[in-house]
C-alpha cells in the first residue's frame, strides 16, 4: 500500500540524521514543509521515481514526542504529551484541548519518541503508528504507551504519524490488502499488554514509572 510507503520512507529518511541540528537536518525539514515537491527523496535518482510525491502538501518532520503525564489509574487529569518541532515550536496536547487542535487536518506531522534510557540499543528498524487526530490518539492512549515500551525493549525507533493522509493515499491500491486480517482485526474489549496478556493496574504502574523517568 502506498500510504505505508510514504510513512516508512519519511521515517527512514529521518533516521539518517543526528539529534544535533545541522544544515542537513534544516534542509530535510524545509523540503518536507514545502508542498508540491519531489525533492523529499533526497539525491536525484537515489530512491527511484519520486514524482508521485509532488502532489503532497506540507508535512512536519523531525519533531519529537515527550510524555508529560501518563494519566492512568488514579490520575484523573488524564494523559498529556508535548510535540516539539524543529523550529522550536512546542504543542501541548491533553484531554482538555485535544478536540480543539485542527492543524493536523491540513498539515500532518511525523514525530519520533526518543526514550531517555534504552535497555536495547536502537537499530535501523522502526515502528510507525498512525493517528488522524490528537483526540483519536488519546482515545487509544494505553495501547499507544504499550507500543512505545514494546518498541523501546525491541530496539526499534518509534514514530507517530499524526494527521490525515495526503489526498490520494486514503484508499488502498489493493483490495486484498484492504480485506486482510491485519486491516480488519478488531481490538478486544480489554486493553492488551505486551505478549497478549490483559493489562493490569500493575502493568499501568510500570508504564508510568518507565515513561516518566
Amino acid at each position: 500500500m502506498r500510504p505505508r510507503l510514504l510513512l516508512l520512507f519519511a521515517a527512514a529518511h529521518a533516521s539518517k540524521y543526528p539529534d544535533t541540528p545541522t544544515d542537513a537536518v534544516d534542509a530535510y525539514v524545509r523540503s518536507w514543509a514545502a508542498g508540491g515537491t519531489a525533492r523529499r527523496c533526497g539525491d536525484v535518482g537515489a530512491h527511484g521515481d519520486c514524482s508521485w510525491m509532488s502532489g503532497f502538501g506540507p508535512i512536519d518532520v523531525a519533531c519529537t514526542i515527550h510524555i508529560d503525564r501518563v494519566g492512568l489509574l488514579d490520575d484523573k487529569r488524564g494523559p498529556a504529551l508535548t510535540l516539539k518541532f524543529h523550529d522550536g515550536e512546542e504543542l501541548s496536547i491533553s484531554t482538555e484541548n485535544a478536540h480543539k487542535i485542527d492543524r493536523f487536518i491540513t498539515r500532518p506531522a511525523l514525530c519520533e519518541y526518543v526514550p531517555k534510557k534504552r535497555s536495547t540499543p536502537a537499530t535501523d528498524a522502526g515502528l510507525v503508528m498512525v493517528s488522524n487526530s490528537p483526540s483519536y490518539l488519546l482515545r487509544l492512549w494505553p495501547p499507544f504507551l504499550n507500543k512505545l515500551l514494546y518498541a523501546t525493549d525491541a530496539g526499534l525507533r518509534t514514530f507517530l504519524w499524526i494527521g490525515e493522509l495526503p489526498e490520494g493515499l486514503e484508499k488502498p491500491q489493493s483490495q486484498a490488502c484492504f480485506d486482510s486480517v491485519q486491516v480488519n482485526q478488531r481490538a478486544s474489549p480489554g486493553i492488551q499488554a505486551r505478549g497478549g496478556r490483559a493489562a493490569t493496574p500493575r502493568s499501568f504502574l510500570t508504564l508510568r514509572g518507565r515513561l516518566m523517568k
